[in-house]
């Protein structure tokens, strides 16, 4: 028809009876849509199919048929991730993330940047420990007990200074040391030993009153029955004690034991650990 712009158009025709033919033609162009957009996505997200940052060019089809050309200017924008250090001294606390903080652990804190990403922020917060000692005890069958500390500059109960600390006896203790920030930390423990008896190694009874009956040292307290029973090497036993302070006096039968070495075997009960055996040889010295 030779038309490339709207209008109307009259045409005429002759038929083949040599009749006119009018034709009239109203005529609309449609134009050819371009059109430019700027989006900004995060990272992880996708938008109108693609993920990566550039320039993309689409045609689609109008309810016309026409042409219509969109070019996507899109730029992802990273997450951003930043990693935050901090020491506190044991009782201090530090407000991070709308709450109040004050125990060792990795910590998280989502934040939205200009473009709606996330912003997150981890905190590595490091307390010392303020229990380094342990928590109080009851030793049944040892009798000593080896505290340690992280410092070698722990500063101990009795003054001295070293990273351990044995101990033998029930009571209370304490230590403390300051650590690389300059955080002073300290410590108690309570230690119990309710069996921690004394038993000597050698008499010697000659009844000179030193050390005449072997007989073991028992704590104050703790504990509620005694039994005692002596041996020979060959194992015949030679004296039975239910009194704590009744010893064995060195003789067998009316008539004094040899120098030598024997056989000692008592049983403690107490109101902690129960029975409690303890076994170990002790030697006469005449």
């Amino acid at each position: 028809m030779g038309y490339s712009t709207s209008g109307v158009y009259t045409d005429f025709f002759q038929t083949t009876a040599g009749c006119d033919s009018v034709r009239t033609l109203h005529l609309d162009v449609r134009p050819v849509f371009e059109t430019e957009e700027t989006r900004d996505i995060c990272a992880g997200e996708t938008y109108a199919g693609h993920s990566a940052g550039g320039i993309y060019t689409d045609t689609l089809a109008t309810v016309y048929g026409c042409d219509s050309v969109r070019t996507l200017f899109l730029e992802v924008q990273p997450v951003h991730e930043t990693l935050l250090s901090q020491t506190l001294c044991p009782g201090g606390s530090i407000l991070f993330n709308k709450r109040w903080l004050g125990a060792s652990g990795i910590y998280r804190d989502t934040l939205a940047n200009v473009y709606g990403c996330d912003s997150v922020i981890v905190l590595d917060l490091q307390v010392p420990p303020g229990d380094f000692l342990g928590n109080d005890t009851t030793l049944c069958s040892a009798g000593a007990l080896r505290l340690r500390s992280p410092s070698d500059n722990t500063v101990w109960f009795d003054q001295s200074v070293g990273r351990d600390k044995t101990i033998t006896e029930t009571g209370l203790y304490w230590a403390r040391y300051t650590d690389a920030a300059g955080c002073s930390v300290s410590d108690t423990i309570v230690v119990n030993f309710p069996v921690n008896a004394y038993f000597p190694n050698a008499f010697s009874p000659n009844d000179d009153g030193l050390n005449d009956v072997f007989l073991p040292d028992l704590p104050a307290g703790g504990w509620q029955s005694f039994h005692m029973e002596i041996f020979d090497r060959w194992g015949n036993l030679l004296f039975v004690s239910e009194d704590p302070v009744r010893g064995w006096d060195g003789t067998f039968r009316g008539k004094n034991c040899e120098s030598g070495v024997y056989v000692y075997v008592v049983e403690i009960g107490t109101t902690v650990c129960g029975r409690v055996r303890r076994e170990g040889d002790v030697s006469i010295s005449r």
